[in-house]
């Protein structure tokens, strides 16, 4: 949803909060029971085990948000390194950003950027190598700390902020910054800049044993805690939902794990480390409209990140995390995610709000659709009385107003009916609505490339 407000001058702070609780939500919405019970079918398994692997293969195959890296080229051409990275610079270089403190970013920040880039440095063949996130990460755009935004007053929207990699991580490194401190890396879902003292360099065969475990463990709530000890008081670092790790074994309060620890020299450092046996589990769960939904309120309320920021999710990487969890690996982009699957057949965005929602009820399955909007996306849950209501990551939505549809922030993850906001003006999720797609394969046909508009939002 952010990508509707990021022009906007004012800053954020001073757009008054949405009302609590949403229009139209009441109290036993806010429930996974409620949608569940309203199901006909909650239990039945909606992918198996080999079709979900089958269904991954197709979304790394057809598109291009998700990574082959048991497939990626050695040598990797430098050309094609070279012009990745100055594309991402000169896209920044042409429009006008601004800095943390308000002023307008000079030429002289990028130039500064360019010349840490060490683009001269790229060899015409790349030797790969290999490594692993010793801790939760931000992957940057261009190699810098420092944020950029669409407008001085506007702050929550780093545009720089790529992506947030979880603990353990497997990753290719292409390159490095001149000074050393950042690692250009590519993971299965994206690619981007990391520093380096966040990545634990390794042997392919190391790398191995975190990209394709014998066995793991799938973190199932929001935040799981890992410990250095199975007493649980010696804290490392979090997880985030769907993130996983190699499993070496399992009691009933504490199941043990393979932790990538980055040494001093930077090379990596297998160690034994705990997680809670209740807040993770060995493999992915059945992929069932019982578990999604479930899995979607594990998260409510839980804070808005753009690109992961400070450790949060975005609209698309909230729907990533929920279905990681039974096995599928959706892309990252909320404009890839939304070309995965079927679609609706029907649905188009001109349709009248009423007729989309006719549709939406009749043809969409509750906790195995996503609803997708220029810039956001949605898990639906279900309809009530006709109106269609979705789970989703969200910043905030416009109020309709006489003159003016001024911004309401809510700003975490929460319940909505797709009918808020309408009104004059920007109208509702549901206008603005542009396609349903059901998480299921496709009996013969490859993923459709619908011409969106495919901006670079999450």
């Amino acid at each position: 949803m952010a990508g509707f407000f990021a022009a906007c001058a004012k800053p954020e702070g001073l757009h008054p909060a949405a009302d609590y609780p949403l229009p139209g939500v009441e109290r036993t919405m806010k429930t996974a029971g409620f949608w569940i019970a309203r199901h006909p079918s909650p239990d039945a398994v909606i992918l198996t085990p080999p079709e979900i692997e089958a269904f991954n293969r197709r979304i790394r195959s057809e598109l291009k948000g998700a990574e082959d890296l048991t497939s990626f080229p050695d040598p990797y051409p430098g050309s094609r390194l070279r012009k990745t990275l100055q594309t991402a610079l000169r896209k920044h270089q042409i429009r006008i950003f601004y800095l943390p403190d308000g002023s307008a970013a000079p030429p002289g920040f990028f130039e500064s950027i360019e010349k840490a880039m060490n683009l001269e440095e790229i060899p015409e063949r790349v030797t790969p190598r290999y490594g692993v996130t010793a801790k939760l990460v931000d992957q940057r755009v261009l190699p810098t700390h420092t944020g950029l935004f669409r407008s001085p007053g506007w702050r929550m929207f780093d545009r720089l902020q790529n992506s947030a990699l979880d603990l353990g991580t497997p990753l290719i490194v292409l390159h490095e910054s001149r000074c050393g401190g950042w690692l250009y890396a590519v993971s299965e879902l994206c690619a981007g800049w990391v520093e380096a003292s966040g990545i634990a360099l390794c042997t392919p065969l190391e790398w191995e044993s975190f990209l394709r475990p014998e066995a793991v463990v799938i973190a199932c709530r929001a935040k799981v805690d890992v410990f250095l000890d199975r007493s649980g008081t010696v804290f490392y670092e979090h997880l985030r939902m769907g993130a996983r790790l190699p499993a070496t074994g399992a009691d009933p309060d504490m199941a043990s794990v393979l932790l990538p620890i980055r040494r001093p020299s930077g090379r990596l450092q297998a160690l034994a480390g705990f997680v809670p046996s209740s807040a993770v589990h060995p493999g992915p769960l059945p992929f069932t409209a019982r578990r999604v939904i479930q899995q979607a309120f594990e998260m409510l309320y839980e804070p808005y990140g753009w690109g992961g920021l400070d450790g949060e999710q975005d609209c698309s990487r909230f729907i990533q995390q929920i279905f990681a969890t039974v096995g599928v690996h959706l892309p990252r982009n909320s404009a890839d995610q939304a070309r995965v699957g079927e679609p609706l057949e029907g649905f188009d965005a001109p349709l009248p709000a009423s007729e989309k929602e006719q549709l939406i009820a009749a043809g969409a399955v509750g906790g195995a659709a996503l609803l997708y909007m220029r810039g956001h996306i949605m898990l639906y849950l279900g309809s009530v009385d006709g109106r269609a209501y979705a789970i989703h990551n969200v910043w905030a939505y416009r109020e309709p107003d006489a003159t003016r549809d001024p911004i309401r922030i809510i700003g975490r993850v929460a319940v909505t009916d797709l009918r808020l906001g309408e009104g004059p003006g920007a109208g509702s999720w549901l206008d603005r609505l542009r396609a349903v797609r059901i998480v299921a394969p496709v009996a013969g046909a490859a993923i459709e490339d619908r011409p969106f508009n495919r901006p670079r939002v999450f």
